[in-house]
């Protein structure tokens, strides 16, 4: 539950003094910095953003004021509140992100995340019935992925953009050959006793590269001549290998 509530952006005592509230009931300052074991000068802070956040109310009762929580239904339309303004200011955004001459070109990933990032970049640029390229290390991509392997293929194949992919021949791969048509995709092999230490895309103006064996690092570089280029190399490799 603590990991969930991270993800909303609550901090780990905005978490404790949350969770000793829904416990609690209804409590003062003292008796939620005991129950939460959080600096009682600290949760005087943390009070204010759960409030702001809808997350609690107060109520003075006599001469102290005590805390309760709300319904944590309040998140879900709370999210569902943010999701509409950052719907609304999104276009606008985008406008200055693709317009902004100082956007970097070079962009570095680490981890799983990160590479689960740099495969979500492929979708985000072809367009759907598109194509791109790919030399792939699936054996270790699918190692680390586990179903994020799979639940990008499936996308891939909803979406109906084709790949041209040079990997390494395996039990797995020759599958894959008998469904090319039907998941859309062509497979070359490269040289028996070869494999590939990265796997590489090449799509748009963008190309990206990921290792995958010890430290797994990636970087996307967007520049249309360098895409060009890999791309160029990339059909002379196609073309010399067999189908």
């Amino acid at each position: 539950m603590e990991k969930e509530l991270k993800n909303l952006g609550l901090g780990e005592n905005e978490i404790e003094v949350y969770l000793a509230i829904l416990e609690l009931g209804q409590a003062n300052v003292l008796d939620m910095a005991r129950k939460a074991q959080v600096p009682r000068a600290t949760v005087y802070g943390i009070l204010e953003k759960l409030i702001s956040e809808g997350l609690i109310s107060s109520i003075i009762k006599g001469k102290r004021r005590y805390y309760y929580a709300e319904d944590p239904a309040v998140i879900s339309k709370n999210l569902a509140e943010k999701e509409k303004r950052v719907a609304k200011i999104l276009p606008g955004l985008q406008l200055l992100y693709q317009s902004a001459t100082s956007r970097p070109l070079i962009r570095y990933y680490e981890g799983k995340t990160g590479v689960i990032n740099m495969l979500d970049d492929i979708f985000k640029t072809v367009v759907e019935g598109g194509t791109y390229d790919a030399l792939l290390n699936h054996k270790d991509e699918f190692a680390i992925l586990g179903k994020k392997f799979d639940e990008h293929v499936n996308l891939r194949k909803e979406k109906r953009i084709f790949i041209r992919l040079i990997t390494e021949q395996s039990e797995i791969t020759k599958k894959w050959k008998v469904r090319e048509k039907a998941d859309w995709r062509e497979i070359r092999y490269i040289p028996r006793g070869q494999r590939f230490s990265v796997t590489y895309h090449i799509y748009g103006n963008k190309v990206s590269m990921f290792s995958l064996l010890g430290p797994v690092v990636g970087v996307i570089i967007e520049n249309k001549e360098i895409a060009d280029m890999e791309r160029l190399q990339f059909e002379y490799m196609w073309r010399g290998l067999k189908k």
